[in-house]
């Protein structure tokens, strides 16, 4: 028989759920620190406030979209498995397909982020005595674990869409 993905709130709490916001709040964390870094620290040239540069901006703005994105993909496939939940209808694999899916683009967003915010600080952003390093370094390990590496759960998502067996090997052929 094919293994399949468990279903349901099982299959969605496969190391998804808390972990994943865990990584989005951590973005916004960094996002938060760095947008008053940004107010309080002037560049070296003009004097003005970092927050002034355009590319700042730009950075400060795509940090929030990406964030914001991951967060309202993440939600939205954490209601529809609670209302399925409610409504006591079945769970089928395309659930658990769906909030891997939001997972890691949820976790790979936030990662993102924390690159673009990066620019903003600088060297000095991964100094020990500040926040910013414990962001940087720890947004990275929610692609670290086994079960949500992002190759394995695009593989598994893929043969979900394919309609292939998650045990179908080999598996990098």
């Amino acid at each position: 028989m094919a293994a399949q993905r468990p279903c349901g709130p099982q299959g969605a709490d496969q190391g998804q759920g808390l972990d994943v916001e865990h990584d989005a709040g951590l973005a916004q964390a960094a996002l938060d620190e760095t947008i008053e870094f940004g107010k309080a620290r002037s560049m070296a040239l003009g004097g003005n406030a970092k927050s002034r540069m355009p590319g700042n901006q730009f950075a400060v703005a795509d940090a929030a979209m990406l964030i914001e994105s991951g967060r309202a993909f993440l939600l939205q496939e954490a209601r529809a498995i609670a209302a399925k939940a409610l409504a006591g209808r079945e769970f089928v694999p395309n659930d658990a397909a769906r909030m891997e899916m939001a997972g890691l683009v949820a976790r790979e967003n936030s990662q993102k982020a924390v690159d673009r915010l990066f620019a903003i600080r600088g060297a000095t952003g991964l100094f020990e005595t500040g926040n910013f390093e414990r962001y940087y370094r720890d947004v990275r390990m929610g692609n670290l674990h086994a079960v949500n590496t992002p190759d394995l759960v695009r593989e598994e998502v893929g043969k979900h869409i394919f309609g292939i067996p998650l045990d179908v090997q080999p598996r990098w052929a």
